[in-house]
């Protein structure tokens, strides 16, 4: 890896803005990340089919943004993926592999734009590179039940991509290009790949209160994963995102922590002032 030519202390966290539809996501990640008091600020990367209207947005908000080629994945892929269910959406995800080009910081954390953040996280910018947050979000509900078959388990014991520490560097990048024509999945399966040796390299494995998928909260509770007031990052990983959902029966768990997005994306609204 080419190491960065830039100061040690360069750092931001990152977030990638690809649909306009996550346009709120952002704004919300943005006042949540500014209710902890990070050492460093939030920088959104767009694409060169952003809007105008998106770029004012974020310049109104205060928000710094970079404006970057977009990157797709090859049709095949995208084809083959969707007839596996995939949501379409995530056809947009190429697009987080620019990080990598950001050359000009020594070190980000990357943040996903459906995220909550609930607690202070500068700390995560002292793990090294390629660190991240095993992806038990997605079996825990079978774990809980004792039904999971193999193939689950083994793809649960690797990371999940939607928070991550890394150094920018053009090595990895052009890894990362070279991963995206040949590689069936997604920038989760294209950076599994790049680091390939995470499950063996303990002091790259972020703690999983960094990274806890929202409507699994009762389920990592029951299995005593965590407590909610554990939480430092919620992850609203499914469909429908929380930005669209307005009906909330605050009695239920799932329901209480959209209803608690909801609360935050009112005032990120009218901190914006777009509400």
């Amino acid at each position: 890896m080419t190491p960065p030519t830039c100061h040690p202390e360069a750092r931001t966290y990152v977030t990638v803005l690809s649909d306009e539809s996550y346009l709120k996501g952002v704004l919300t990640l943005h006042y949540s990340l500014l209710q902890t008091y990070p050492a460093y600020p939030l920088l959104v990367l767009l694409n060169d089919s952003a809007s105008a209207h998106t770029q004012q947005v974020l310049t109104q908000a205060n928000i710094p943004f970079k404006i970057l080629p977009k990157l797709s994945y090859r049709a095949s892929s995208n084809a083959s993926m969707q007839q596996k269910g995939w949501d379409a959406l995530l056809n947009n995800t190429a697009d987080k592999l620019s990080v990598f080009t950001l050359t000009e910081y020594a070190k980000i954390v990357y943040l996903d734009a459906d995220m909550l953040v609930l607690k202070n996280i500068n700390y995560l910018f002292r793990y090294p590179h390629g660190s991240a947050v095993i992806d038990v979000g997605n079996i825990i509900e079978p774990l809980m039940e004792g039904k999971y078959t193999a193939e689950q388990y083994e793809y649960a014991h690797q990371f999940n991509s939607g928070l991550f520490v890394c150094q920018p560097n053009l090595d990895d990048y052009q890894r990362c290009m070279d991963l995206l024509q040949t590689e069936v999945g997604f920038d989760q399966e294209i950076l599994r790949r790049l680091w390939a040796d995470w499950q063996h390299s303990p002091q790259r494995q972020l703690p999983q209160t960094c990274n806890i998928f929202a409507a699994n909260m009762a389920a990592y509770i029951t299995t005593g994963v965590c407590g909610f007031t554990d939480v430092e990052v919620l992850h609203y990983v499914y469909q429908p995102k929380p930005w669209h959902k307005t009906d909330f029966n605050i009695h239920t768990t799932q329901d209480f922590i959209y209803f608690i997005y909801h609360e935050y994306l009112q005032k990120a609204l009218r901190a914006a002032q777009l509400a």
